[in-house]
């Protein structure tokens, strides 16, 4: 049996929803052979999935937030955590990765003992 709603639903959540459908199709999009993927658009791909993942969390959220407090609670363990990541990916922008030295860093590592 189809769902259908009493009237659409507003075009807030329909945006929610369309960045959603964008943040999974360029997840998805790394699995698709001959895209050069450089730094920048691995953190792009990085900063539009986690935006559509809260986009989708907060929609489901604002729907249906009187439901239960598992979902509830869940909702708000999606948001923070890709909030986190998407903060983590923003902070990262333009310094250098892994295994590339910190050219800001005290030029101590785990393996050279402090003087």
């Amino acid at each position: 049996m189809a769902h259908t709603l009493a009237a659409a639903p507003p075009w807030s959540n329909r945006v929610l929803g369309l960045l959603g459908v964008l943040g999974g199709l360029v997840l998805v999009a790394a699995f698709i052979p001959n895209l050069p993927w450089t730094r920048e658009a691995f953190q792009l791909r990085l900063v539009l999935f986690n935006a559509g993942a809260i986009a989708v969390a907060l929609a489901v959220l604002r729907r249906d937030s009187g439901a239960s407090r598992a979902l509830l609670a869940a909702g708000a363990a999606v948001i923070i955590a890709n909030a986190w990541y998407l903060g983590m990916v923003v902070v990262g922008v333009g310094r250098p990765q892994f295994p590339e030295p910190d050219p800001e860093s005290s030029g101590l590592s785990a393996s050279t003992p402090a003087p």
